[in-house]
């Protein structure tokens, strides 16, 4: 087991996702993790504010590296919620790494690079792509800063239906897999094997100096972890989505040791098409703007549970946490909660320990009775 400077707890944090992932409760309480502002932010140095550095702050190993610094201080992080950081700085990389229009703002976003499907031969891995060479020297340069200090994570690489929306823009992916969804079909499949392809790579590099494997999403998990993830699913239909892309995600996630496929609430029509997939063993609840309140979905995530899969629940604020701690299983979910401050997020975990522990009684006389 590897030892970290930012993260003296973490034997005790380590075994408790390791319990997490083989369906055994930690003693105390469900896995927490919760984070707040801290009270006195730092002071961003000038040069990230900078028109000159737009896209330098993010292709310069050294200076993304403290961007991420400056950004990671600005919170207090508490409970389960380990010290780690990825190294890239795009969501849904992978086409990236393709040759994708990309853009520098004060986010990174991609543009539509294909008229129709029929283009997507096009599309294809060249090791020598700029944006992948520069990609492997952040990951080297962040191994070297990292090792002994941190978690390092893997690449965001995203989802196969969000690497097509991001080479043939939403509107166009919606008509094609109307008209031709075999052809979307092969060509999400051919993106697939080469994102494994890729995150070999990159496991490659990272797995011998940091222990396990995480993400962009703060999960743990000891060997091979993936986060799939598919966005743009709201657009479709669950038919349509299970029959074109169903069967992209059980072959990539073969790949894996283990999956975590990242949801959002607005989804929701996609969610039996998830459960179905075996091959994924946690289901990230994220939750929309806008959403209606966390007690409202109840129902859905008791159906993800029900189904022998991990739950993950995020962003919540700490009101959200008993009603959720009461209506589910603790034993195998991981919430993500945001407090308003210190005090808050360390009263929020010792009242958690008291809540888990009641529900893990009451169902423990609940199957007694039964």
């Amino acid at each position: 087991m590897k030892k970290y400077q930012k993260i003296p707890e973490w034997p005790q944090i380590r075994r408790r996702y390791s319990d997490f992932w083989k369906g055994t409760w930690p003693a105390d309480r469900l896995l927490m993790q919760v984070q707040n502002l801290d009270k006195v932010p730092a002071v961003a140095p000038a040069w990230m504010a900078d028109k000159a550095f737009l896209e330098k702050k993010y292709r310069n190993p050294d200076l993304f590296f403290k961007l991420i610094d400056y950004r990671r201080s600005l919170w207090q992080w508490h409970g389960d919620l380990f010290h780690y950081r990825i190294p890239s700085y795009a969501p849904n990389s992978l086409p990236l790494y393709l040759g994708s229009r990309v853009y520098f703002g004060t986010s990174v976003w991609q543009e539509p690079l294909l008229k129709s499907i029929e283009e997507s031969d096009k599309i294809n891995f060249e090791s020598s792509n700029t944006f992948w060479q520069e990609h492997l020297e952040t990951v080297d340069y962040f191994i070297e800063k990292c090792q002994g200090i941190e978690l390092l994570g893997m690449t965001d690489f995203g989802g196969p239906m969000d690497w097509l929306g991001c080479f043939l823009g939403p509107e166009q992916l919606c008509l094609d897999v109307r008209s031709h969804p075999e052809k979307v079909q092969s060509f999400a499949n051919r993106l697939g094997e080469i994102f494994c392809q890729l995150w070999d790579i990159v496991y490659g590099k990272i797995s011998s100096h940091f222990d396990g494997s995480c993400n962009w999403l703060p999960m743990w998990a000891e060997g091979r972890l993936a986060v799939l993830q598919d966005d743009l699913a709201i657009l479709l239909s669950p038919e349509i989505y299970r029959d074109v892309f169903g069967p992209v995600i059980r072959k990539i996630a073969r790949h894996f040791e283990k999956v975590l496929f990242h949801f959002h609430s607005g989804a929701l029509h996609q969610l039996d098409n998830l459960i179905s997939i075996p091959e994924i063993e946690v289901i990230h609840f994220g939750i929309d703007p806008n959403a209606y309140p966390i007690t409202s979905y109840l129902p859905h995530l008791s159906r993800i549970q029900a189904a022998g899969k991990g739950l993950f629940i995020s962003v919540l604020a700490p009101a959200d946490v008993p009603a959720l701690i009461k209506g589910l299983d603790p034993r195998r979910m991981l919430l993500l909660v945001t407090a308003p401050d210190e005090e808050s997020s360390r009263k929020l975990l010792e009242d958690s320990v008291i809540w888990t522990q009641r529900r893990v009684n009451q169902m423990a006389e609940e199957k007694q009775d039964a």
